[in-house]
């Protein structure tokens, strides 16, 4: 994961669903489990006249997730906001995204 302007990081999250082609969910730990958890997910769900959205969602807990709060408001967030984007770009058939 590479977060906006920052460096990247390596996790090892563990699969918690996977639900071919409209779930798929992971654990991930920062150090070790209980410090800062993230429990990410992404749904596919169908609509009407072939439309589809797409849901992202992340939940952290933990006991750093307090002191962390500022950084994943700001940096995550805006990151899961650009992925999204380029996401959307892509699906839409628009110019490719980097």
């Amino acid at each position: 994961m590479q977060p906006a302007d920052r460096r990247p990081m390596t996790f090892g999250p563990r699969l918690l669903e996977v639900r071919p082609p409209t779930r798929l969910g992971w654990l991930g730990h920062f150090l070790v489990p209980g410090v800062f958890d993230g429990r990410h997910s992404f749904e596919i769900i169908p609509g009407p006249h072939h439309h589809l959205t797409f849901v992202q969602r992340e939940r952290f807990t933990g006991v750093l997730v307090s002191l962390l709060a500022n950084v994943v408001e700001h940096n995550t967030l805006r990151s899961f906001h650009e992925m999204n984007a380029a996401l959307k770009v892509r699906a839409e058939g628009g110019a490719q995204a980097p």
